[in-house]
C-alpha cells in the first residue's frame, strides 16, 4: 500500500545488494562542519557567479569585440566558442580531481 515518506531526510546505502536506510541528517552531523567547508562553499559560490557571468556575456563579446578590435563577427565568434568549448573539455577533467581528491566516506 501506500506508506508515509519518513518525517526525516533518508537515503539509502547498496551494501552487498542489501538496501538499508541511512538518516542524512544524522550522516551530516556526524560529519561535522569545518574549516574546509568554510572555506569550500564561497569558492564554490564565487565560481558559480563567474561561470553565470562567463555564459551571460558571451551574447555580447561578439559584437563589441569585433567593433574594439577591428576583426570580424566570424573571428569575434570564434572567440565565444573557443571559451565556450574551453569550459566544455575541462569539466571531465575537474569532475575527476573532485571525484578522486575531493570526496570522503561519511557512512
Amino acid at each position: 500500500g501506500n506508506k508515509a515518506w519518513p518525517s526525516r531526510a533518508m537515503a539509502f546505502h547498496r551494501s552487498a545488494a542489501v538496501l538499508r536506510p541511512i538518516d542524512v541528517d544524522a550522516t551530516l552531523d556526524r560529519i561535522g562542519f569545518g574549516r574546509f567547508h568554510w572555506f569550500t562553499i564561497p569558492a564554490i559560490g564565487l565560481f558559480v557567479v563567474a561561470q553565470s557571468l562567463q555564459t551571460n556575456l558571451l551574447a555580447f563579446l561578439p559584437p563589441c569585440a569585433g567593433h574594439a578590435f577591428g576583426i570580424s563577427p566570424e573571428d569575434a565568434t570564434l572567440l565565444a566558442s573557443a571559451s565556450f568549448a574551453a569550459s566544455c573539455a575541462s569539466t571531465p577533467f575537474f569532475g575527476l580531481l573532485a571525484d578522486t581528491h575531493g570526496r570522503r566516506g561519511a557512512t
